[in-house]
């Protein structure tokens, strides 16, 4: 058996700017959110089986930042909204564990892919057509990068739910290139 201990914060934010100073318009605000989980402590708390592997930590999320800057119009008609998302790379140490069988003792790899550190930058609107219409659109990934997400590779890992096995073409955990949305709501 294993006790891990975990810390970790989680920070959302919004400024109104127009509230700090009149002069800057009212509607314009800044968005910030970062997110953080590290493995504290691990430990084996009684080794009574024959063979044993230690805990891995494919579960846990790199860290996350969110930055964004946005205006929505006084009246409500309008606004728009830039983002910018940084994630770190996956640590590789919480995809590694030792394992134990009798006296035999070898490491084991969750997965045999990380992910690397990416940004992208977002940008979308919006427009209220009539009381109960509004019309979204969107440019994600507006530099179109090629990333992936340990939320996506994770499907790679020994621990997953519906693991995906023997691969050997990561480009299928890409994230989306360069796209566009559009869309309309209705409230009835």
């Amino acid at each position: 058996m294993y006790n891990a201990t975990t810390d970790g914060i989680n920070i959302v934010g919004k400024v109104d700017w127009h509230g700090i100073t009149d002069k800057l318009p009212e509607g314009l605000y800044s968005t910030v959110a970062y997110n953080h989980v590290k493995l504290k402590k691990a430990s084996l708390t009684k080794d009574y089986f024959v063979h044993s592997c230690g805990m891995l930590f494919d579960a846990i999320q790199p860290s996350r930042y969110v930055l964004g800057l946005g205006y929505d119009a006084p009246s409500g008609k309008w606004g728009v909204n830039g983002m910018m998302t940084y994630s770190k790379a996956k640590n590789p140490d919480e995809l590694q564990t030792v394992c134990k069988t009798g006296y035999l003792v070898h490491n084991e790899s969750a997965t045999k892919k990380a992910t690397k550190p990416w940004y992208i930058f977002d940008v979308s609107g919006y427009v209220n057509l009539k009381d109960k219409m509004t019309l979204r659109a969107g440019i994600y990934n507006l530099a179109n990068r090629r990333y992936s997400q340990w939320e996506n590779v994770r499907q790679s890992a020994m621990g997953a739910v519906n693991q995906q096995t023997k691969v050997e073409n990561y480009a299928r955990y890409a994230a989306p290139g360069r796209n566009v949305t559009v869309s309309m709501e209705m409230k009835f």
